[in-house]
C-alpha cells in the first residue's frame, strides 16, 4: 500500500507530495514548473526552423520545374547558364533539407523536456 503525505512547498503550483515508493516526484514537479518557459520557446523556435525548411524546399522544386520547362525553349539560356542554376538550386536544397531537420531536432527535443 502506497502511503501519501503532503508537505508545504514553496511553489503552491507545485505542491509537494511525497510517496513512499517514488521519491522522484518532487524533482519531476520542479522540473515542470521552473523549465517551462525555454522549452516552449525551444519548441517555437523548431517549428519556425521547420517551416523555413519546407518552404525552402518548395522553393526548390518550383524552381526545378521552371528550368526544365525553360529548358527545351528557343528563347532558353545557355547550357552553362543552366548548369550555374542547377547549382545554386543543388546548394538551396541542401541548406533546406538541413533547416528542415535541424528545426525538427530542436522540435522534438523540446518537446521531451517539457
Amino acid at each position: 500500500m502506497v502511503r501519501m503525505r503532503r508537505f508545504s512547498s514553496p511553489n503552491p503550483a507545485c505542491p509537494t507530495i511525497k510517496i513512499s515508493s517514488i521519491p522522484r516526484l518532487k524533482l519531476v514537479c520542479r522540473m515542470r514548473s521552473g523549465y517551462g518557459d525555454g522549452m516552449q520557446a525551444m519548441i517555437w523556435i523548431g517549428a519556425a526552423l521547420t517551416a523555413a525548411g519546407l518552404a525552402g524546399l518548395f522553393w526548390c522544386i518550383r524552381k526545378a520545374m521552371w528550368l526544365k520547362g525553360v529548358q527545351g525553349k528557343p528563347d532558353a539560356p545557355d547550357d552553362q547558364q543552366i548548369q550555374a542554376e542547377i547549382n545554386r538550386l543543388i546548394f538551396g536544397h541542401m541548406a533546406a533539407i538541413g533547416a528542415a531537420f535541424l528545426g525538427m531536432g530542436v522540435l522534438v527535443a523540446g518537446l521531451l523536456l517539457v
